[in-house]
């Protein structure tokens, strides 16, 4: 049914945690989309990550083992 969508994150440094999160900015996201979306595994997903040197592109490679094989980065 969702096989034409695809969703799409993009990540610059997202371990900032400014504005009192106490989670990365990245994480704080994808977990938000994750809560609204409860069939966020049969979902064809992206995060891209734009050379970031904070360490997020790792935290984004392994949200992405969490999520199932529909989910890519």
């Amino acid at each position: 049914m969702y096989n034409d969508l695809l969703i799409v994150f993009s990540n610059y440094n997202g371990m900032r945690t400014k504005n009192d999160l106490t989670s990365p900015r990245i994480e704080v996201t994808v977990n938000s989309f994750k809560e609204k979306v409860p069939y966020y595994k049969n979902l064809n997903v992206l995060l891209l990550d734009n050379n970031s040197n904070d360490g997020s592109d790792k935290l984004m490679e392994s949200l992405v083992e969490e999520a199932g094989s529909k989910w890519k980065f």
